[in-house]
């Protein structure tokens, strides 16, 4: 090979990788402007999920907010039901004591002989279920 041919060889490969080199930068930059629109539109992407999310999330919290509240009124008025109630069944059972209280004072008698017969019918049941008891014992 003459000296020439050397020179152009090394001129042609100088030339040849000048352009690899070119061409190493154009995809190295391509490929950074990809990257940089990848990152931007990851971050349009983000913020509109956040939003959803965060959309998503007050409504969650609106539905537990108004869930708490009906619970609240709930319990509260069951609470004035039940005191109400309780007062109620007090004042009943005060009357029905002073009614019966009054009457017994009016007629205690009547109470007395109300209060021996059922004991003596009571008894009689008793008495009468244990005889079976000791008849079939027997």
């Amino acid at each position: 090979m003459s000296k020439r041919t050397k020179r152009h060889s090394k001129a042609g490969k100088l030339k040849n990788q000048k352009k690899s080199i070119a061409r190493e930068q154009g995809s190295t930059q391509k490929i950074h402007e990809a990257l940089e629109l990848l990152d931007e539109l990851a971050k349009e992407k983000r913020s509109e999920i956040n939003q959803l999310i965060s959309e998503k999330y007050s409504n969650i919290q609106e539905i537990l907010d108004e869930s708490k509240n009906i619970y609240k009124e709930t319990v509260e008025k069951t609470k004035q039901s039940l005191s109400e109630a309780v007062v109620s069944g007090e004042e009943k059972i005060g009357e029905i004591s002073t009614r019966i209280d009054r009457k017994i004072h009016e007629n205690p008698w009547l109470f007395i002989i109300i209060g021996i017969s059922s004991s003596f019918l009571f008894g009689y049941i008793l008495g009468g279920t244990k005889r079976l008891e000791m008849k079939h014992r027997v």
